[in-house]
């Protein structure tokens, strides 16, 4: 399997520097048919991972959702943060993973549990940028 270097250098190589097919293939040591391929952007077509796997974090799952269920309940302070789900882990169940798969594992299940409600309020005021903005001279009444 070619890496994006290589589709980089044999798309240089033959619109840039004008290269053959032929050249291309002697030079890199891959088939002509791979150099056309190549060449066709048939790469970008790799299949995207439907669900991702935690071998490490897999017998704790059930543990962290059921933490996670449990923050419905609790204000938003009291809720457990992705951090603190790792230490907690570590410290109660010796966990062995990194605080990497914890995260990305957390950020995954509280969109599934639906408690991942933070969203961007952007508010829409076109008149906004052309509002006069304070100088700091103060004008005194007379």
């Amino acid at each position: 399997m070619l890496t994006v270097d290589q589709y980089n250098y044999i798309s240089t190589a033959y619109r840039v520097y004008g290269k053959k097919i032929r050249q291309i293939a002697r030079e890199t040591g891959h088939s002509k048919n791979t150099i056309k391929k190549a060449l066709r952007r048939e790469y970008s077509c790799y299949p995207v991972r439907k669900r991702q796997a935690y071998p490490v974090l897999g017998p704790y799952m059930a543990t962290i959702d059921a933490w996670l269920e449990a923050d419905k309940q609790r204000s938003k302070k009291q809720q457990h943060t992705a951090k603190r789900i790792y230490d907690r882990l570590c410290f109660e169940h010796s966990f062995p993973g990194s605080i990497r798969t914890v995260r990305y594992y957390v950020r995954d299940a509280r969109r599934r549990l639906g408690l991942d409600t933070d969203q961007v309020f952007i508010p829409l005021d076109p008149n906004w940028a052309r509002r006069p903005r304070w100088t700091g001279v103060r004008l005194t009444p007379s």
